[in-house]
């Protein structure tokens, strides 16, 4: 049996509630990075105020067996030197985002803040994607010189490996 391979078109990512810490300031903004076992493959850009969503289309890859983690950041306007600051960090597997309608609500690993997260999923099987791979692959060969390099970052977004699997060109 081949492994299933998932494939997300879009996330969309909602705070239920109050975040832990919460801030009246109207200089902080928050984001989200998205992390598939360990390796980050989404951040997303900063939205001022509460309440918190985002909605990115984004293709990012896992299987059901994956970890899944997501953590909201909060960041100054003030400080573009500053590093965001963790302010809560949800997990789940790949098999929780299976149901293709539904969202999937997840409650902090410290603290009591809720997370609703959806993926818009395509579902594929291990071999077709690898065909995908293989045929993009050959056309890939076939590019020359410095085209090369924005070539294969289009192909690798097209077919997900450059995000969902860190490889560079």
């Amino acid at each position: 049996m081949s492994q299933i391979m998932i494939l997300a078109s879009s996330i969309d990512v909602r705070v239920l509630g109050d975040l832990p810490q919460p801030s009246k300031s109207r200089e902080l903004a928050h984001l989200f990075v998205l992390k598939i076992d360990g390796i980050k493959v989404l951040e997303s850009a900063t939205v001022p105020g509460e309440p918190l969503g985002w909605k990115k289309q984004n293709q990012i890859q896992f299987t059901p067996s994956s970890n899944i983690e997501i953590a909201i950041h909060r960041k100054s306007h003030k400080s573009e030197l500053r590093k965001p600051a963790p302010v809560a960090e949800y997990s789940a597997r790949g098999m929780d985002f299976l149901d293709t309608g539904a969202e999937q609500e997840l409650v902090a690993k410290f603290g009591t803040s809720r997370l609703v997260v959806k993926f818009n999923l395509v579902v594929e099987s291990h071999a077709d994607f690898m065909k995908a791979v293989d045929e993009t692959m050959s056309q890939l060969a076939k590019v020359k010189r410095a085209d090369g390099a924005q070539t294969a970052t289009t192909i690798g977004a097209n077919i997900s490996i450059l995000p969902a699997y860190g490889h560079v060109f």
